[in-house]
């Protein structure tokens, strides 16, 4: 078996962190909540259906070693270890495992209409990025757990069509 050029995958990682950084900038507080609410997501999962689960978990391990650099990709345009470690931390991880699973979820689905796949694999994304998110808000922060769902839930709504 002849091996792959890492090329593409390459440019799946680079320009996949450079959408996410790019998308983080559309971004908006939400009251009473450490976390803004930002595009980062569209790209995250985005990703994964261009490059397929691997290239969209490097392209966000990418996004996050420029993140925890010091670069300002995150929303607000904010970088930098303590910034990685502290309340976004959670939705950060998310931003790891969200690829695969959307990517893993919409492949499983051959069978079904490729749009329901895809629907279904970004909602379990986003499921895992507000799951981990809230977690580690309830765990690392120290909000109480009734609070960080319903931040979670807060920023659903605010994904949600009128």
């Amino acid at each position: 078996m002849a091996a792959r050029s890492p090329g593409p995958l390459a440019a799946v990682a680079v320009g996949g962190a450079l959408a996410c950084a790019a998308l983080a900038r559309v971004s908006f507080a939400v009251p009473g909540s450490p976390v803004p609410v930002s595009l980062q997501t569209l790209a995250v999962i985005g990703v994964a259906f261009v490059g397929g689960g691997l290239g969209g978990t490097l392209a966000m391990a990418l996004y996050l070693g420029a993140a925890a650099a010091g670069l300002p990709v995150l929303a607000d345009g904010e970088g930098g270890l303590d910034v990685v470690r502290g309340p976004t931390a959670g939705y950060l991880a998310g931003f790891l495992a969200a690829p695969a699973v959307a990517w893993g979820l919409a492949e499983s689905a051959r069978d079904w209409p490729r749009p329901l796949g895809v629907a279904l694999g970004g909602a379990a994304a986003h499921v895992v990025i507000l799951g981990l998110g809230a977690a580690w808000l309830v765990i690392g922060v120290g909000v109480g757990s009734q609070a960080a769902v319903a931040q979670g839930a807060q920023q659903i709504e605010r994904r949600l069509p009128p």
